[in-house]
C-alpha cells in the first residue's frame, strides 16, 4: 500500500535514504526518507560531494546536519555522481518539506544494476522503522 511517507516508486536502504532509478539509461536518484527527515528534526545543512566522484553502496559519501545531530549519509547503491542538488545550499531544509522532491540529494549513474537484495520496498521499509503509516 503506497503512501506519502514511504513511496513505493522507489527502494530504501537501512540507513534511511531512498534510491529511484530514472528513465536515463542508467541513473539514478538518491535522499533522504521521511522517516529520516522526521527524526532529525529541522535540517539546517546538508555536504555533498561533487559531480563526478564516486559512491560505493554501504559508504557515506557526505553528512545532513541538524540542530542536535550530524549523520553521515550511507549509499545505497555504486555508481558516479553527476549533479548535486545545489538548492540545498540555500535551503537545507527542503529535505525537511520535500524529502522525495525538490529535496533529492544527488544523482548518479549506476555501476551496475541496483542490488535488490540490500534495499527494501516501500511495505519493507515500513515495517523496518516501525511506521504505523
Amino acid at each position: 500500500m503506497a503512501s506519502s511517507k514511504f513511496p513505493d516508486d522507489r527502494l530504501y536502504h537501512a540507513e534511511n535514504l531512498w534510491i529511484q532509478e530514472r528513465a536515463e539509461p542508467g541513473g539514478a536518484v538518491i535522499g533522504v526518507s521521511h522517516f529520516a527527515q522526521d527524526q532529525l528534526g529541522d535540517v539546517v545543512g546538508v555536504s555533498l560531494p561533487a559531480a563526478g566522484q564516486r559512491i560505493s553502496a554501504g559508504v557515506a559519501f557526505g553528512t545532513i546536519e541538524a540542530a542536535k545531530v550530524v549523520s553521515d549519509l550511507v549509499a545505497p547503491a555504486d555508481g558516479t555522481i553527476v549533479a548535486c542538488n545545489v538548492e540545498l545550499e540555500g535551503d537545507p531544509a527542503l529535505t525537511n518539506s520535500d524529502c522525495y522532491g525538490a529535496g533529492w540529494l544527488i544523482r548518479i549513474t549506476l555501476d551496475s544494476a541496483i542490488d535488490h537484495q540490500s534495499l527494501m520496498t516501500a511495505d519493507a521499509y515500513r515495517l523496518h522503522v516501525g511506521a504505523d503509516d
